[in-house]
């Protein structure tokens, strides 16, 4: 009585299949995946900073901060600095500029920054290099319980004092599809993060909408405005 023969899949085969799914699901969700890779990274990277600015402030017993540029044209980057000054004193109404300005004010608030700045020297660890943005990310701003309000142009800081706090604050960055928030707490060494989906269908101005929604979860966290959930 003959056997009957079973012919299964070679592992040719079978390599060629897997790599043909591969192709399908690169082609279906690649560019969704790539951007939320980036995203991720970067926010990683954040983390890591916030974390060692803290610990840094109660290292040194002086205050430490974190520099955003936030302007594309000037490349958007972050910088860590430290203060000298054991004296040193936050200028609130510096902090608190406020989003549109005169040519005077401008004018006047960078000759204040520009003397607040001598107060302050480079964390010699801190590479800025590796907190380059991918060109995939964008940073929309950042707001704080100093600022207490959402800067989305040039530079604002974020402290972090000797005795382990540091400010409120909500970092804000964006994709082509969603944006992202790290948002740091004060007195704890907890950083919330939260992600939230620009709708398939949107059709408006782009970055108007983007800001919008920046702006709405920086006075929900930080000034404790009573607004609608970003989804709605």
């Amino acid at each position: 009585m003959k056997g009957h023969s079973q012919k299964g899949f070679s592992l040719i085969e079978i390599l060629v299949a897997m790599a043909l799914v591969s192709i399908i699901l690169l082609i279906a969700v690649g560019t969704d995946f790539s951007d939320r890779k980036s995203l991720d990274q970067i926010l990683d990277k954040y983390e890591r900073v916030i974390r060692f600015s803290s610990d840094e402030a109660i290292l040194k017993n002086n205050f430490v901060r974190m520099n955003l540029n936030i302007d594309k044209d000037d490349g958007q980057h972050l910088s860590l600095e430290y203060s000298d000054d054991k004296n040193f004193v936050i200028d609130l109404e510096l902090a608190r500029r406020e989003s549109s300005e005169s040519d005077s004010d401008k004018e006047l608030r960078e000759e204040k920054e520009k003397e607040q700045n001598s107060s302050f020297s480079n964390v010699p660890e801190f590479e800025a290099e590796d907190f380059e943005l991918p060109g995939n990310v964008v940073l929309l701003g950042s707001g704080s319980e100093l600022t207490e309000n959402f800067i989305t142009s040039g530079k604002t800081q974020i402290y972090f004092y000797p005795n382990g706090q540091k400010d409120a604050s909500i970092i804000i960055f964006a994709t082509s599809d969603e944006l992202a928030t790290l948002e740091i707490e004060p007195f704890r060494r907890v950083i919330n993060r939260r992600y939230i989906k620009i709708p398939e269908d949107f059709n408006g101005e782009f970055e108007e909408y983007i800001i919008e929604k920046a702006k709405k979860r920086c006075d929900k966290l930080i000034v404790g405005v009573t607004v609608d959930e970003l989804g709605q």
